[in-house]
């Protein structure tokens, strides 16, 4: 008589387990999701609140940069490629475009692997030889 107390004991515990497993998984999916819902929303403010740029003048280009390198600060390597091809029309959409997709070609990377960094330096190098061309 002793074993299937001693069982029905173990199944309770056991039960008890599974269930404090299951809100531990539950809480740890609750606070990614809300999480990766505080980044979005960082995300798309910074996108909102950096200048708008077309590549037309080295100035506008420099104070771009400059929000970026803001934006930089307060997310991590893969948001800044999304920020970057957000907030760039014209033909400084096209360069950063091709550079990404050589780059990350070239170099076996995705996209939001591009360390801004080199982004900023070709763009630098894009500004001066279209500088040079006008």
């Amino acid at each position: 008589m002793a074993q299937p107390a001693a069982q029905n004991t173990l199944q309770q515990i056991q039960t008890l387990l599974d269930r404090l497993v299951q809100i531990q998984l539950d809480q740890t999916i609750r606070t990614a999701t809300d999480k990766d819902k505080r980044v979005e929303t960082i995300v798309r403010n910074l996108i909102d609140q950096t200048t708008k740029c077309d590549g037309a003048s080295v100035g506008a280009v420099r104070r771009w940069i400059k929000d970026i390198q803001i934006a930089f600060e307060q997310v991590d390597q893969p948001f800044i490629v999304r920020i970057v091809t957000s907030t760039v029309s014209g033909t400084l959409r096209y360069e950063i475009e091709h550079y990404l997709s050589s780059r990350a070609h070239d170099d076996n990377l995705q996209r939001h692997q591009v360390p801004w960094q080199d982004i900023r330096d070709y763009i630098y190098i894009y500004c001066q030889s279209s500088r040079g061309k006008d």
